[in-house]
């Protein structure tokens, strides 16, 4: 066989190439990241901690082992809230509320460092606490609408007052009574 050697020189070319172009191709990929539309980007640095600011739409180079990026959804979500109440007249209420909220996008670093990626579970309030004092004052008879406290907003982070989420709307989903009242005089 003619051309052993030099076969196996080109052979063993092309692999060192072909490894070369693989570990540059999985360099690239490593260094890029996508945040998609209606998503921010906050990005944790080893040396320098998290970045101050956020990272918008479109495809961003990072540092591989030295940077790493954490997207997070700023479009509105509902968040729904369900409690069961008593009222004056000795009637147990089922209230739901909705939310809608979204997180504020000039704070997502602070939110990061406070509160972590699940910010909204630790922002948005317990539902018995806001939710169950209202219909025991506002309801006195089964025609009486229940409504949610028009001055309820969310109650601050445990670490303080943090400005994290913007309340876009809130509204009582359902009402209902989960008893009749009991009769009186009748027998």
């Amino acid at each position: 066989m003619s051309g052993g050697p030099a076969a196996v020189s080109f052979l063993t070319n092309i692999a060192k190439a072909a490894a070369g172009l693989g570990a540059a191709a999985s360099l690239l990929s490593a260094s890029l990241y996508t945040v998609d539309g209606g998503e921010r980007a906050v990005v944790f640095d080893r040396f320098r901690g998290v970045l101050p600011e956020t990272v918008g739409e479109g495809t961003h180079f990072i540092v591989p082992w030295l940077q790493k990026p954490y997207i997070f959804d700023i479009r509105t979500r509902p968040h729904n809230f369900s409690s069961n109440s008593g009222t004056k007249d000795l009637q147990m209420v089922n209230l739901t509320l909705r939310l809608l909220s979204r997180p504020d996008v000039v704070n997502l670093p602070t939110i990061f460092t406070s509160l972590g990626l699940e910010y909204d579970d630790k922002v948005l309030p317990s539902p018995t606490a806001p939710i169950s004092p209202r219909p025991s004052r506002r309801s006195r008879s089964r025609s009486r609408r229940l409504s949610a406290p028009s001055s309820w907003s969310p109650r601050p982070s445990r670490r303080g007052a943090l400005p994290s989420c913007v309340l876009r709307e809130k509204a009582s989903l359902h009402g209902s009574f989960l008893r009749p009242p009991p009769s009186l005089g009748q027998g």
